[in-house]
């Protein structure tokens, strides 16, 4: 049976948790609904993921050579249609998932219609909580053998450890908490902000990293680094040969 849940759309937050730095808002300015990508501000915040230019293409991602994504947001001049705000559009498109009985890794998650590369396809939401919550909590998902959370480390390194939050999507949590891991996976993460630019409160987006077919399994790498990690992706790019 599936587990008791109650699906989100939005995360939550744990009362114990920091709220935003709110120095760290973020806002452009632009007159023309930001159709000038290359000098809109909120683009600009992150240099290295704009060296290359817009990663965007008729919204979708054209690279995946990026750090973050920064969207414009509430306090900002332009609408909607800015092509500044693509996961904020396509988070109100329909899309159809299933979640599904696999044969060897439990539930998954596939698509019921076709998928472009590049398509934003869902967020990961759960309960943000902080490094303290997450240590107390990973002793009982040990010992009950069920998943853990989503560290929110991007541009994070080791000495800001205790810095950094994670979202828990054991109980709160919307479809993606039942995406499996592949060797070969067909969804990248991206991190994302709105509205506030606060490291510790990014956001994580998935895209497509290439054409997915109708009913097929949606997967990510989740980037295990253990020899001990069961893979049963059956792909021929598997990295845990014991199971290759």
């Amino acid at each position: 049976m599936i587990p008791q849940l109650e699906f989100i759309k939005e995360n939550i937050v744990h009362p114990n948790v920091k709220p935003p730095n709110l120095l760290e808002n973020f806002a452009c300015a632009c007159a023309d609904n930001c159709q000038k990508t290359s000098v809109c501000q909120c683009m600009l915040i992150d240099d290295d993921s704009q060296d290359e230019g817009f990663p965007f293409d008729n919204d979708r991602l054209s690279r995946s050579d990026i750090g973050a994504i920064y969207e414009c947001n509430s306090r900002c001049n332009c609408d909607m249609t800015c092509p500044n705000r693509v996961i904020q559009r396509s988070k109100k498109l329909p899309k159809k998932f299933q979640i599904f009985k696999t044969k060897e890794k439990g539930w998954g998650v596939r698509s019921l219609q076709f998928i472009k590369e590049g398509e934003f396809v869902m967020e990961h939401v759960g309960e943000v909580i902080d490094a303290r919550i997450a240590s107390l909590r990973a002793v009982c998902y040990d010992k009950l053998d069920t998943m853990s959370y989503f560290d929110l480390d991007y541009d994070f390194d080791k000495k800001e450890r205790r810095k950094v939050l994670s979202l828990d999507s054991n109980y709160w949590c919307g479809i993606s908490r039942f995406l499996n891991h592949s060797c070969n996976a067909n969804l990248i993460t991206i991190p994302f902000f709105v509205e506030n630019k606060d490291k510790r409160w990014q956001r994580i987006a998935f895209f497509a990293q290439r054409d997915i077919k109708a009913f097929s399994e949606l997967t990510l790498d989740y980037k295990i680094e253990s020899d001990e990690f069961d893979c049963y992706c059956g792909s021929q790019y598997c990295r845990y040969t014991k199971n290759n």
